[in-house]
């Protein structure tokens, strides 16, 4: 039978709790299967018609996201093998494509009901997608770093930042932006003004705590670079 959205969305974060509490490397034989439905999922749901218009593919694509992240940090590398990891990142990488209109959209929301008034859910759902493929990405590019074009991910990347809505996914991306740093990869090297602007961002904002707020430190004491108070 055909499956409702709901159910969608409860098996995809299901499948997210079950792998982290299994650890890495545990049922690789299930892994390709489980992110082939997760990869179809969100190509299902992340076009921008069916993003800003319906909630429920936002609710989707972000468990979708999330589940791909998950799957691709705890899997063998060899049961996923660099061709399935480039499809993913393909896949992934489209939701940056929301980020240049839903900043508009919050900016147009901005100038209509002032700078207090908190955004509504149809952009903040959209924020978590965003935050939630950062996260996915930083969880990829961590095991798999040196044979993917880090060098045409990370300005996507880094333009979809500063997290604005989960900031759970904190940890991953700022491990990850420091583990880059730590290797001085050219492709992270040469945007510095805006990975500092990105660490004074995120650690002016309260929500961005624990091992997120001593990544962004160790971070910019290896590139002894100044903290905004």
């Amino acid at each position: 039978k055909q499956t409702t959205q709901l159910e969608r969305v409860t098996a995809l974060g299901a499948f997210s709790e079950i792998l982290t509490a299994f650890g890495a490397n545990n049922n690789n034989e299930y892994m390709k299967v489980v992110l082939q439905v997760a990869v179809h999922h969100l190509s299902q749901n992340i076009s921008p018609s069916s993003i800003f218009n319906q909630s429920s593919a936002r609710t989707v694509s972000r468990n979708a996201v999330f589940l791909i992240g998950t799957i691709v940090e705890l899997s063998d590398k060899r049961n996923l093998n660099i061709e399935i990891v480039m499809g993913v990142l393909n896949e992934v990488g489209k939701v940056f494509q929301l980020v240049e209109p839903c900043e508009a959209l919050a900016r147009e929301y901005v100038q209509n009901h002032g700078q207090q008034v908190n955004l509504p859910l149809d952009i903040t759902d959209i924020q978590a997608v965003i935050d939630n493929a950062c996260g996915a990405i930083a969880r990829i590019l961590l095991v798999n770093y040196s044979e993917l074009p880090v060098d045409k991910i990370i300005p996507s990347l880094l333009s979809a930042l500063p997290l604005k809505n989960d900031f759970s996914e904190g940890f991953p991306l700022f491990h990850c932006l420091y583990f880059l740093v730590q290797k001085q990869h050219p492709a992270i090297m040469g945007y510095l003004p805006q990975l500092l602007s990105i660490c004074n961002a995120s650690l002016s904002n309260q929500n961005t705590q624990g091992e997120s707020r001593r990544y962004i430190m160790e971070t910019l004491k290896l590139l002894d670079l100044p903290v905004n108070n």
